[in-house]
């Protein structure tokens, strides 16, 4: 389990959006309080960010507690804060990263669908990838993204 804080509310998501990730919290709009692939989606944002957060915090705090690096301790606190940041920073500013990141989730999505509802589903995710993430993608792209690994289930 992912260590995260789910709200139920509409409060920072564009109309299009039924979630989003801010690091360990989890924004869900209320009318899809009980979807599970969308919380799976939302969660694999937050496990991305842990992902980050995590060793450059570790990492910043073993720094600080060797006694040869005293004076280079407030840089400790700086490394750690970039690792709360990290995550943020690469999504929105590396395309590369922002798409790596969004089809793992969406992939997410389709191995959680229903298989009556799977093609619905790729439909879909190809569409927000395609048209959502300024990734300059087309859906036939973004669809060929979602099924190299997401028939293997």
């Amino acid at each position: 389990m992912i260590p995260a804080l789910v709200l139920h509310t509409r409060w920072l998501l564009s109309s299009w959006m039924g979630g989003r990730s801010l690091g360990p919290l989890v924004l869900i709009r209320p009318e899809h309080r009980g979807d599970a692939a969308l919380l799976a989606h939302e969660l694999e944002h937050t496990r991305q960010w842990w992902w980050l957060a995590a060793p450059t915090c570790v990492l910043a705090l073993l720094l600080a507690l060797l006694p040869g690096l005293a004076d280079w301790r407030p840089w400790c606190g700086a490394l750690a804060a970039l690792g709360l940041v990290l995550q943020g920073i690469l999504y929105l500013l590396v395309p590369s990263y922002r798409r790596w990141s969004e089809v793992r989730a969406y992939r997410v999505n389709l191995a959680l669908a229903d298989p009556a509802d799977f093609e619905r589903t790729l439909r879909f995710a190809a569409h927000a990838l395609a048209h959502h993430y300024w990734l300059r993608l087309s859906e036939d792209e973004a669809r060929r993204l979602l099924l190299d690994q997401s028939r293997s289930r």
